[in-house]
């Protein structure tokens, strides 16, 4: 089977289905699908801080901007706490009351999904 190879197995101790073998085919290699998860993770934010950076520089410079929804799908899709950490390192969106509450709301999430993920 190409792409990703679900079995769910019950897990009687957690009362829920476990999917040992969720893997993942890429380039011929099998790679655990916790792997997949930990590099989305570590890329997603890059990018999102990469972004937030970006978006901070052009602003100075007042050339055309990152739009707003941009910035809240990438803390959406998983780059929640890069996009915080930007914002904070370089004081950029820190009085938009959208930003202050709800990019710390979408980081609960991301942490909430990924440790469901990952466990």
């Amino acid at each position: 089977m190409q792409g990703l190879l679900f079995q769910p197995v019950w897990n009687y101790n957690r009362s829920r289905f476990d999917y040992p073998l969720a893997q993942s085919r890429i380039g011929g290699m099998w790679i655990h699908m916790r792997l997949v998860i930990g590099i989305w993770f570590i890329i997603i934010n890059l990018i999102g801080y990469f972004v937030m950076s970006e978006d901070k520089r052009k602003a100075r410079r007042r050339q055309e901007r990152t739009p707003e929804r941009t910035l809240f799908l990438l803390a959406l899709i998983g780059g929640a706490l890069g996009v915080l950490i930007a914002m904070y390192r370089w004081r950029h969106k820190t009085k938009h009351l959208s930003f202050v509450v709800g990019i710390p709301v979408l980081l609960f999430i991301n942490a909430v999904l990924y440790v469901y993920f990952l466990r």
